[in-house]
């Protein structure tokens, strides 16, 4: 196992992140069926995540222990010679980033999505990126060369001390929302994921959220609700964040009135409406 400091990689307004383990996994399949809908096959170029969302679902999907999902990250670097293998007789969507980030900070030394994409871009298959880093405009030029690519940022809200809390190594959300600019600008087909909606926000927050989405030339807006897990609502509530208010006063009232979340959607997508933003509901047939 390689330990590798990520200092590197940091953007300027970040703290740095902790040491991550990456160690290289020597994938058996590049295209295994997804069951997502709208998509056909998964892609997914790393094992964990270095940006360590607080309410991530990955590591219960995948059996595998959510406290070292974040500190431990696989390489899949064998991923894009077994694509370009098995790419050849398989058609449909292919979604890039089903259960990691494709744009992990590890991307950017270890190039696997962006190897992949150039295997892809000689075939037919459309594909759909999802990701909360901005670092996926290195590859528009690969993006707008595949057909019919699709590119979803997660932006669950515009202040930076909620998202470096929830998900403390992800790119803060200015960053994300340039990315999503930019990606619009260049005429991908982009939408942004308010997903999940986070427990802590308010109806000025969510509307102000989706304000600075449509500004981006996006028109889609994809929603998902918090979905608790076993512990979740313990480790939410010792996170440092929660002992400041009014975010304390607001997770509580929160959590105690869980009942709440679809009056909370309602709002997101009452203001998509003003905005004229498409809503769709994420992961649902």
């Amino acid at each position: 196992m390689i330990t590798r400091d990520l200092d590197f990689f940091m953007m300027e307004d970040r703290a740095p992140p902790p040491t991550v383990k990456a160690y290289e996994v020597k994938a058996t399949t590049a295209l295994p069926r997804s069951n997502l809908p709208g998509l056909d096959y998964a892609l997914n170029p790393y094992i964990g995540c270095e940006h360590n969302c607080i309410y991530c679902f990955a590591p219960d999907m995948l059996h595998r222990d959510a406290s070292k999902w974040g500190k431990e990250v696989g390489v899949r670097s064998n991923l894009p010679t077994l694509l370009a293998r098995e790419i050849k007789n398989k058609r449909g969507v292919i979604g890039i980033g089903t259960v990691t980030d494709p744009y992990q900070p590890l991307e950017k030394s270890c190039l696997v999505t962006r190897k992949c994409l150039m295997e892809i871009v000689r075939h037919d298959n459309p594909i759909s990126v999802l990701t909360k880093s901005d670092l996926v405009v290195r590859d528009i030029e690969l993006l707008t060369a595949t057909k019919r690519p699709e590119v979803g940022i997660t932006i669950t809200s515009v202040d930076d001390q909620i998202c470096s809390a929830f998900e403390p190594g992800a790119p803060l959300p200015s960053k994300r929302l340039e990315a999503l600019r930019l990606l619009s600008d260049a005429g991908l087909n982009t939408y942004a994921m308010v997903g999940p909606i986070l427990p802590i926000l308010q109806e000025d927050d969510l509307r102000e959220l989706v304000k600075a989405i449509a500004k981006t030339g996006t028109k889609r807006l994809m929603i998902d609700q918090m979905r608790y897990r076993p512990g979740m609502v313990e480790t939410m509530s010792k996170m440092p964040l929660m002992e400041i208010e009014p975010f304390h006063g607001r997770y509580q009232r929160s959590i105690a009135d869980r009942e709440n979340a679809p009056a909370m959607e309602r709002i997101l997508v009452d203001q998509c409406g003003k905005e004229s933003l498409k809503t769709e509901q994420a992961f649902q047939t």
